[in-house]
């Protein structure tokens, strides 16, 4: 009926479902932001872990079998770090990635942007 006031029943499973569909939006967002994370990406044989570096903390997916290093941000900034040149910066840390891992001999070389936040590094070890 027109103008009849809607029971407590009918209210609550209205907000219960503006609140669903909200949990959706925000689990959708928080997985669209996860694409730029290390772990998830097209390196899925590699070892994942924390390397801080000039006073940042990255996130490092090395593939030995591939010699390549990914470097993500570390938390919610990604990427924004404000690097006037983001290529070589990724570059410096992967190689100051192999020189932690005692790999001296191993120098990175061509470093490529793949996501809005990963950079990747192939390397060659001498």
């Amino acid at each position: 009926m027109i103008g009849t006031p809607k029971s407590g029943v009918e209210t609550r499973m209205k907000k219960s479902g503006y609140r669903s569909a909200a949990c959706v939006v925000i689990a959708a967002s928080l997985l669209a932001g996860c694409a730029g994370i290390p772990g998830l990406s097209s390196l899925g044989n590699g070892q994942d872990g924390a390397f801080a570096h000039e006073g940042k903390t990255w996130i490092v997916t090395d593939d030995t079998v591939q010699s390549k290093i990914v470097t993500s941000p570390s938390g919610l900034s990604f990427g924004f770090f404000g690097a006037s040149d983001e290529r070589s910066t990724r570059r410096q840390i992967a190689q100051a990635y192999l020189n932690e891992q005692g790999r001296e001999n191993c120098f990175a070389l061509d470093t490529k942007k793949i996501s809005s936040s990963e950079y990747e590094s192939q390397y060659i070890c001498a």
